[in-house]
């Protein structure tokens, strides 16, 4: 294990969009238990003794709980040691797509998968880029998975709000949709895109008075009814916004 204070300070950066301090460490984890708690422990005191934004990544040689192993073996004592720390360290971690492991060994035979790759950031970070997205990348021809993190927002819009056929069976459902799909355009002098507005607060209406409840069943899942009702009015403002241009 080697990591200095003088070698940490050589990972001090700055963001060009506003000249934040941000450091990044590269990591790789000694495999003995002993070796990892004297690393875990190291990596607080530098984190505490740095000013600005972390992100630390690499090869940590450990998973945080049984299912990111599979044909190996998984050792709670490790893994309570690393969940402790980052606990302690204040780190956060975004949902990694692409994979659900990123390391892969055959062993007479046998595939054995894990997750032991990882890229961990800073609350700060973590608060000022909540959609950042993590990926695994194809292996290619290494048995170890590169991860992309980006912290450009990709999204090309507000996801689509989705009716779920179990909202017909609610008292009034059928009615409010069949008043709203029969307003007629030229009767209320309206051109279409003031009408597609019509009719969807028509339906905002209603779900505003579902709202009443703590939570809406959907497929279910319980989701808060705010969630919803932004799902729509985020979708709504979509298609207008289409039908504008």
């Amino acid at each position: 294990m080697v990591l200095n204070q003088d070698a940490a300070a050589n990972m001090a950066r700055f963001l060009v969009e506003d000249g934040s301090p941000i450091n990044v460490l590269n990591v790789y984890t000694p495999q003995k238990v002993a070796s990892k708690r004297m690393l875990w422990d190291k990596l607080k005191e530098v984190i505490g003794s740095f000013q600005g934004m972390w992100v630390i990544l690499g090869d940590f040689n450990v998973v945080r709980c049984s299912k990111e192993r599979k044909n190996s073996r998984f050792n709670y004592s490790s893994a309570w040691d690393f969940n402790s720390f980052i606990d302690d360290a204040g780190l956060h971690e975004y949902y990694m797509r692409g994979n659900r492991f990123t390391f892969v060994a055959e062993n007479n035979g046998d595939i054995r998968l894990s997750k032991i790759h990882r890229v961990f950031v800073c609350q700060r970070i973590f608060n000022r880029w909540p959609t950042a997205c993590l990926r695994a990348l194809p292996r290619e021809l290494s048995d170890h998975t590169p991860l992309l993190l980006s912290l450009v927002d990709s999204n090309s819009g507000v996801k689509p709000f989705r009716w779920f056929n179990s909202w017909l069976d609610r008292e009034g459902c059928q009615e409010v949709v069949s008043k709203a799909l029969d307003v007629d355009a030229w009767s209320v002098g309206q051109p279409l895109s003031a009408l597609k507005r019509l009719k969807s607060h028509t339906i905002h209406d209603y779900l505003l008075e579902l709202g009443n409840y703590d939570k809406f069943d959907v497929a279910g899942v319980k989701v808060p009814n705010d969630w919803l009702l932004r799902r729509f009015d985020g979708s709504c403002k979509m298609v207008e916004t289409r039908m504008e241009k």
